[in-house]
Order: C-alpha cells, then structure tokens, then sequence
C-alpha cells in the first residue's frame, strides 16, 4: 500500500471508526455501518468505494465483505493495538501486557475474546 492510499484510509478518526467496523465484521451493508457508526449514507458509501479500491473489502450486491491477507491483518493489528489502547488503562508500574489470539494475529472478529496477560 502506498503511503497516499494509508494517510487517506486513516484520514480521519471517523474513517477508522468504520474501517475497524468493516474489519471485525464478516459481513456488512452500508446501512449497517451506518446505524453503528451514525455516520451520514453519504460518508460511509464514498469511504466504503475506497475500501473497495484498495482491495480491502469486496462487495456482492449490497453486501461487503472483509478481505483477509497479510496486509489487512497488519492493519487490523495496528487498529487492535489502537482500540485496545484506549480502553486499557496501566498501573504505573506495568510495562504492558500481552495479547494472545485472533487479536494479536489481527483474525479477530466481532465475536472474538479477548485474551490477555
């Protein structure tokens, strides 16, 4: 992925909202995205065609569907690290913590556990 084609992909912190909503969702409408995201129809179809552009997500009527490869799973790593960094807050004198699984591996999905030490 060219660098363009990533500083327009996370261009916003509402394109990650739906970017992050796409990668843990199997399958999805543009209305689903927009009732989770309450996003404007407008919005989310336009991001949605960029998503398609880049190969990371492919479409079947109205239904679009996630694409899984090394490059998308980097991605939902970075998105994962993201998410999970603003809802783990550390003691002072933890260094980090580990994440183990589909998270970690960037398959997770909207029903995965978390697992972390």
């Amino acid at each position: 992925m060219s660098d363009k084609a990533l500083s327009e992909i996370l261009k916003t912190s509402d394109r990650i909202f739906i970017l992050r909503y796409a990668a843990v969702n199997s399958s999805f409408t543009a209305t689903d995205v927009v009732n989770a995201t309450g996003k404007s129809k407008g919005f989310v179809s336009r991001y949605l065609h960029l998503l398609l552009e880049l190969n990371y997500i492919l479409a079947d009527g109205r239904k679009y569907f996630w694409i899984e490869n090394p490059e998308t799973k980097a991605l939902k790593r970075l998105l994962n690290i993201r998410f999970l960094s603003s809802i783990i807050f550390l003691p002072g004198w933890a260094g980090g913590i580990g994440v183990y699984g589909s998270f970690a591996d960037g398959t997770n999905s909207a029903k995965s556990d978390l697992d972390v030490s």
